[in-house]
């Protein structure tokens, strides 16, 4: 689960992991596992709208509201420790405010595959 994300920019991140189990394992511990799987599921409800909205939001070219939304897609998965979603929502509020509307597009597919992802592994959670 720490593979690389690829090329961003002509260079590749450094290997980000896709959850800080750590941080899963800690919000289970101190509050429920019951919280814990509660909390999963609002997040990928959230993120998901989160995501539909920033797909129309960069379709209008707007810088401002691009890198916000993107910030809060960011934020949440830095909350929950989703890793690399956090890192790829980063990269697209970077290019938006850089007004490189060709990466912002390239670095939201990368958002969107990995949310899949990570819908994927959550989901598993139940399953433990």
């Amino acid at each position: 689960m720490s593979e690389p994300v690829g090329p961003v920019s002509g260079s590749m991140l450094p290997a980000v992991p896709t959850l800080n189990r750590g941080r899963l394992e800690m919000i289970a511990r101190d509050a429920s596992r019951e919280f814990l799987l509660e909390l999963a599921a609002l997040f990928v409800k959230d993120v998901e709208e989160g995501i539909e909205s920033l797909v129309s939001i960069v379709a209008s070219r707007a810088v401002t509201k691009t890198a916000s939304a993107a910030h809060r897609v960011q934020s949440a998965a830095t909350g929950l420790g989703v890793l690399r979603l956090a890192s790829l929502g980063a990269s697209v509020e970077k290019h938006a405010e850089g007004e490189d509307w060709r990466l912002v597009e390239q670095s939201l597919e990368r958002v969107q595959r990995e949310f899949s992802y990570v819908k994927g592994v959550l989901a598993g959670l139940r399953e433990k």
